[in-house]
């Protein structure tokens, strides 16, 4: 019996206490609870297990709040705007939505101001991006100053800011708002060593008289802010019937541009020459699309090219223009105009929300024409999103020999990382910076950075916008590659372009 005792109170000692200790660390860690645990005091390898579960524990308390603190972050992050920190579009709605229902039950207005900045694309262009941010954050700092704290200030997007009153009792409320606006822009705003003076356009739209629900206050806002624009800028513009109608008008032209995509009748393309700046001759053709409805007449391309973004119709519009140029230039190589390639311009709606590469293989089926004799040109907004899916869809086409370019290099948000990631063939200098050649010694740097940039990176450089032989001299004396331009040819259909081909090789 004492044998018994003894070895008892030896395997209480030496294990099952130990192990009590154990897994009383292991219960804690279960629950969530990483505080400091008793250890075990064995000298052997249970007090190594035991020294381990206290590590493991604190290990995963620090984890868990590294996780908690990233969760926080990402939540503040979805709701808040990473340049100026102010509300976004998604926290603006919620906040919107809440003043709706505030406005129900009280019988009060709600105001919402869509605020866009005058001329802040050519403070882009000319002081480049990094002023330009400065400067969204100097004016969101001052409308925050001046706004009351009831008000919400957000930032949508680019240039674009909005500003929620909530309880409106009176008019005048809302006018005094907007005139503090105007005169927070009456004074330059300081970026580093510039001063930049902006003014702004304000459109407004009234809970419940212009709409019931928080989208349609914004876009009816916004809408009214394009008014202002078109006053002459830095002016305010009330939402009212008038601007309904530019809603019924825009409803006739997506139904006019649907009738036009069904029947495919209505769109030609034209070709505007490209020349090299190293023999003069034209080695390329880019092609150009119009459309002249029977019920529109003639529509600006700007404008229905948009429209059709916004409705995804340019995803079957953008198809027939890749056939159609191909064809073409498959027409031209057969009838004696022998062209290095053709550009093509592509959205970024059709490469992200269509099988761009299928499409690509069916035309080069269909027409014959040799994939590395096509070249599309993408905008720098589609190469600066530099999402997965974004750099496997252009390896995708650049891995069928097609050419890559970016249009209208300057005007986006690429960068150096993007140029080196993505598998690019050319830049096209923007027609805004060759219009101040040669005169404008900050355009002539711009060219001069973009043609280096270029060649640093093995890439050719095209000239958009050439307009005169100053224009041109320049260019070719900076090495620019190639040029287009009414200083060359306007754009011309494939019959006049046929005998462009002739007459430049006479």
């Amino acid at each position: 019996v004492a044998v018994l005792m003894m070895l008892r109170f030896l395997f209480a000692r030496t294990l099952s206490r130990p192990m009590e200790t154990l897994m009383e660390q292991i219960r804690k860690i279960e629950k969530g609870d990483y505080s400091r645990s008793k250890l075990v005091n064995t000298g052997d390898e249970l007090e190594t297990i035991s020294k381990n579960m206290r590590q493991l524990a604190m290990t995963v308390q620090e984890r868990e709040s590294a996780l908690q603190t990233s969760q926080e972050d990402l939540e503040y992050l979805s709701y808040h705007d990473a340049l100026t920190d102010l509300p976004n579009r998604r926290l603006f709605r919620q906040r919107l939505d809440h003043a709706i229902e505030l406005s129900k039950r009280n019988g009060t207005k709600a105001a919402v101001l869509f605020l866009d900045c005058d001329h802040f694309k050519q403070t882009n262009d000319t002081l480049g991006h990094n002023v330009g941010d400065d400067l969204l954050k100097a004016v969101s700092e001052r409308l925050e100053e001046g706004l009351r704290k009831t008000d919400t200030l957000a930032r949508i997007g680019g240039d674009e800011f909005t500003v929620l009153i909530e309880e409106v009792s009176d008019i005048d409320e809302v006018n005094t708002v907007i005139k503090k606006i105007h005169d927070d822009f009456k004074a330059p705003f300081i970026c580093g060593e510039h001063k930049i003076s902006i003014t702004a356009s304000i459109g407004i739209a009234l809970y419940p008289d212009d709409g019931s629900d928080s989208m349609t206050l914004i876009k009816n806002a916004d809408l009214a802010m394009y008014k202002s624009k078109e006053k002459g800028r830095n002016r305010h513009t009330f939402f009212s019937r008038k601007l309904s109608d530019f809603l019924e008008e825009r409803t006739r032209q997506t139904r006019a541009l649907t009738s036009a995509v069904e029947k495919n009748n209505e769109f030609t393309l034209l070709y505007q020459p490209k020349v090299s700046l190293h023999n003069g001759k034209t080695t390329a053709v880019e092609a150009l699309i119009r459309w002249h409805s029977p019920k529109l007449g003639f529509v600006p391309t700007e404008h229905f090219i948009a429209l059709a973004e916004e409705t995804r119709l340019i995803i079957p519009v953008g198809e027939w223009v890749l056939k159609q140029a191909c064809s073409d230039f498959v027409r031209l190589s057969e009838e004696g105009c022998m062209l290095e390639h053709i550009s093509i311009n592509v959205s970024s709606i059709q490469l992200i929300h269509s099988d761009m590469t299928a499409t690509l293989k069916h035309v080069i089926a269909a027409t014959g024409i040799s994939a590395n004799q096509i070249e599309l040109e993408i905008t720098e907004s589609y190469i600066a999103a530099n999402t997965q899916k974004v750099m496997q869809t252009l390896h995708n086409i650049r891995a069928m020999g097609v050419n890559l370019a970016i249009d209208d290099f300057g005007t986006g948000y690429s960068s150096l990382v993007n140029l080196k990631q993505f598998p690019l063939s050319r830049l096209k200098i923007d027609k805004s910076f060759t219009d101040g050649l040669p005169d404008s010694s900050e355009h002539i740097a711009i060219a001069k950075a973009i043609i280096a940039l270029a060649k640093t990176f093995d890439l050719e450089i095209t000239a958009e916008g050439v307009e005169t032989a100053a224009q041109a001299a320049l260019l070719k004396q900076e090495q620019c590659d190639e040029v287009q331009g009414y200083f060359y040819s306007e754009p011309l259909d494939v019959d006049a372009l046929l005998a462009y081909c002739r007459g430049s090789r006479d």
